[in-house]
């Protein structure tokens, strides 16, 4: 089962609905969330979706190619605090918001 998540930093960065994990037959991948600095956003790709030929590729924002600032591993009942694409601080927070499967 995957969670559902909502990301909120102090400096006013706000994002909904980001959706991590596997679905209950795992058939679909493992979504995985990233940050792009480029477009001030935190995208989600699937990790099983790889294509072998290419170096990297899946760590690249669908919107603008640029490269992945950095990747988030989510954890519930957690105080961490995680990079903000938009302020480029250690002050993001990841609230829960449900499962998917």
């Amino acid at each position: 089962m995957g969670g559902i998540y909502y990301a909120k930093c102090p400096c006013g960065f706000e994002q909904a609905e980001l959706y991590e994990g596997y679905g209950m037959n795992e058939q679909g991948g493992c979504l995985t969330l990233h940050a792009c600095d480029t477009c001030r956003k935190i995208f989600t790709l699937n990790s099983n979706k790889k294509k072998p030929d290419l170096f990297d590729e899946t760590d690249n924002c669908p919107r603008c190619g640029n490269a992945a600032a950095c990747s988030y591993t989510v954890e519930l009942d957690s105080d961490e605090e995680h990079h903000c694409p938009a302020c480029h601080k250690k002050t993001l927070k990841f609230l829960p918001g449900g499962l998917w499967d």
